[in-house]
């Protein structure tokens, strides 16, 4: 059959001869159009992106948007937007900033929706809810991972073995039994896990014997470390590395409020209270508050 000048959903006048409309749409690089009667078990698919959608009129205006003209470039890295405000939001990777403050806590954010989500943590909102077992959540794309649980879809599967999963994080998790990545390392001693939560596990056990190791020294005197500038050793690196700054006079931690340094991070944070007017150490039996732990020592001492 001759082709009777159908438009593609990009608007333009496809002039391939012949062919089904899947055909036609394929040749241009756009995804077919689905076949009604599976539509409600396979939603249609963006081949490009591999992202699904409810119906077809939401897959359409993806792929419009896919061929529309996208005018604002990143001078950084060449990517282009439809929109300005989305280069602009998009350009804030590189400049590294972040406008959108939460009043509460301080963090900020580089999207103005990262900043919602977010203050959900402190209002304990969680805005979207299951419609099947009422379990809700405070962001939208952790209802849609949650409902796949009902509906039983995994729609990422590993190019490997085959297998499905639920969400993109678990088959890139899964992905790298095959690739033998490991990226995430442990600070103390090195060693690399293929998933974070095995390095948390890995800590966790290895924290709590090298806790045993610096406690055994207190009995046996041992001090493996040693100043190069006097001598002196110590039980801990941690404490050599406190006491070198007496040498070098470097006091990397500085108070925003004052500018006043300290050798010590824990000497920073209780000074930091003389600006906060914090007092996290209250007496059980009057409730007076203070600044410091031995100052409510000696009030109870002397008074309670």
């Amino acid at each position: 059959m001759p082709n009777s000048g159908r438009k593609s959903p990009g608007g333009s006048t496809c002039s391939q001869p012949g062919g089904s409309q899947g055909a036609q749409l394929g040749h241009l690089h756009l995804p077919a159009l689905p076949e009604p009667q599976r539509l409600r078990k396979n939603p249609p698919r963006c081949p490009e992106y591999d992202k699904r959608f409810k119906n077809q009129t939401a897959l359409d205006a993806h792929v419009q948007s896919q061929i529309r003209e996208r005018p604002f470039h990143c001078t950084d890295c060449g990517k282009s937007y439809i929109y300005k405000q989305n280069l602009l939001k998009h350009q804030c990777i590189h400049t590294g900033e972040k406008p959108f403050t939460c009043t509460d806590c301080g963090q900020s954010f580089r999207d103005k929706n990262n900043l919602t989500t977010h203050q959900c943590i402190h209002t304990g909102e969680k805005p979207f809810a299951c419609s099947k077992c009422r379990k809700s959540f405070m962001r939208k794309k952790s209802l849609i991972i949650h409902q796949r649980i009902h509906t039983k879809e995994k729609p990422f599967t590993g190019s490997d073995c085959r297998k499905s999963f639920v969400d993109r994080q678990n088959l890139l998790s899964h992905q790298r039994l095959h690739t033998g990545e490991k990226p995430f390392t442990c600070t103390d001693c090195g060693k690399s896990f293929s998933l974070k939560k095995y390095l948390n596990r890995h800590q966790q056990t290895f924290r709590k014997k090298w806790t045993l190791i610096i406690h055994q020294r207190t009995h046996t005197g041992e001090k493996p470390f040693t100043c190069t500038d006097c001598g002196q050793s110590f039980s801990e690196k941690a404490k050599l590395k406190y006491h070198q700054h007496i040498h070098t006079g470097e006091k990397p931690f500085t108070c925003s409020d004052c500018g006043k340094s300290f050798v010590k991070r824990p000497n920073l944070l209780k000074h930091q209270r003389i600006h906060t007017g914090e007092k996290p150490f209250a007496c059980t039996n009057c409730g007076q508050s203070f600044r410091e732990k031995r100052s409510l020592i000696v009030h109870q001492r002397k008074i309670c």
